[in-house]
Order: structure tokens, then sequence, then C-alpha cells
């Protein structure tokens, strides 16, 4: 008697995967995608937030060069032209994903102190949003805050 190899005995028509086998795989793919989805997002949000506290920093060492040029510091948004400050965070706006802009601090004037702030997903920049921790601000007393009304040392800073 000859051994015949068990994939020898099946019928043509029987190769492959079956639907069920299928459905089960997928099942497990949706349910990995499901479970690293939200670590993803998580990642995405502090990777931006990064991108802006860089910019502000940034933006701020501007400010203090301008403020020993020409005594004052100076306000700018996306409007502004002709100063020597980015209103975007990145390197182009288009890959950006918070607007910048600086005012005088409340209750001060502009030889006295400067609120920059980042937001994000405006129709300028890059349409995204942190629900957490909202419009990011620094001013020129190194102060740090977020809009959100969370505490930005513990999430946002």
């Amino acid at each position: 008697m000859t051994y015949m190899h068990r994939s020898a005995c099946r019928y043509p028509y029987q190769s492959g995967t079956t639907l069920a086998e299928l459905i089960i795989a997928l099942l497990i793919v949706g349910m990995l995608a499901g479970i690293a989805y939200p670590g993803y997002h998580e990642a995405m949000l502090k990777a931006r937030r990064a991108e802006a506290k860089s910019a502000l920093y940034a933006v701020l060492l501007q400010q203090e060069r301008y403020y020993l040029q020409h005594g004052i510091y100076a306000e700018f948004s996306a409007a502004t032209v002709h100063l020597p400050f980015k209103w975007w965070s990145a390197d182009t706006p288009t890959n950006s994903h918070y607007e910048m802009a600086a005012q005088a601090c409340s209750g001060k004037k502009l030889d006295e102190c400067i609120l920059i702030t980042a937001t994000p997903g405006t129709d300028r920049v890059s349409a995204h949003h942190d629900p957490l921790c909202g419009t990011l601000m620094l001013d020129s007393t190194h102060t740090h805050s977020c809009s959100a009304g969370t505490d930005p040392d513990s999430v946002c800073w």
C-alpha cells in the first residue's frame, strides 16, 4: 500500500480559505486596530503639541530679540505682513497644525509683556482640534497655560 499525502485527498474545490476563516481573520484585525487607534491618536496629539511648544519658544526668542532692538514687543497674527515672525508652527503653513499670534498681555502694554498663542485647527493650518488642551499660550514671563481649563503642567506642557 502506498502512502498518500493528506492534501492529495482533498477535492479540487476545497482548496483555499473558507468564508468563516476569512471572517475570523477580519475580526481579529479589526479588534487589533480598535485597540491600537486610540494610542496612535494620543501619540499624534502629543507630537502636535510638541510642535506648538517648540514654535512658541522660537517665537518668544524672536520677540526677545525684537524687544532688545526696538524697546517694545511686536503684536502679530496671520493677517500681519512685514514682521519677522512666523504665524504657523511647522516648516510651512500647510504642514502646520497650529496658528501662531502675539498680543499684549492682559492689562499690560507691549513694552511690558507679550502673550504668544498657538491655536490648533484654524482655517489657515491643518484642521485638527485638541479638546484636552485647546490653545497653548506662553508669555514673556515664561508663564504657560492652555485654554481648555486642564492643568497645563500635567498634560499640555
